[in-house]
């Protein structure tokens, strides 16, 4: 058995770790318990949104992935979650596969990090304020930067940077 922390004389629970401690009652802790048993499950399952949809892949793969984790969810075309923003209320995790958003023609994640943070900021706004978790993988990490939900995280640049001057190599080179 590991001692995760301790009743104190008030009846709340404290836990103490390094330099942080947290203290909650034993009726909440003995609530969410109660609550996570419901079904035989002994740890809640986060509910995970996978996004789908102009390019997208792999969401199938990042669905299992989460789903062999511990977690359920489902995958979300992106027009399915404009009509519906509400989708988002009942996640925990959201997840934004890789592949080539819109051919990746108006640069790397651009247009579909627009329509994410066009259509739905306020209902993506409200999802980061709970305690909530997000991934982008690849593409999907380009999306979220472009939609600015990661600012600063990738630059564009302007114009192209010559690394490596055209013609004969000097010195040596045959």
């Amino acid at each position: 058995m590991v001692r995760i922390g301790e009743v104190q004389n008030d009846g709340r629970f404290l836990v103490r770790c390094k330099d942080r401690s947290f203290s909650t009652s034993v009726e909440h802790l003995a609530s969410t318990y109660r609550s996570s048993l419901k079904n035989g499950n002994y740890m809640a399952k986060p509910t995970v949104i996978v996004f789908s949809g102009y390019g997208l892949n792999c969401e199938e793969e990042t669905l299992h992935a989460f789903e062999m984790a511990g977690g359920r969810g489902r995958i979300v075309h992106i027009n399915d979650a404009i009509a519906k923003p509400s989708l988002l209320d009942a996640a925990q995790i959201l997840a934004v596969p890789g592949g080539f958003s819109y051919g990746d023609d108006t640069g790397s994640g651009k247009a579909y990090g627009n329509r994410f943070r066009g259509h739905l900021g306020k209902a993506l706004e409200q999802f980061f304020e709970r305690d909530t978790l997000t991934i982008g993988i690849c593409n999907g990490f380009q999306i979220l930067t472009s939609a600015g939900i990661l600012p600063g995280a990738l630059i564009a640049q302007r114009q192209w940077q010559v690394l490596v001057p055209l013609g004969r190599p000097r010195g040596g080179g045959r």
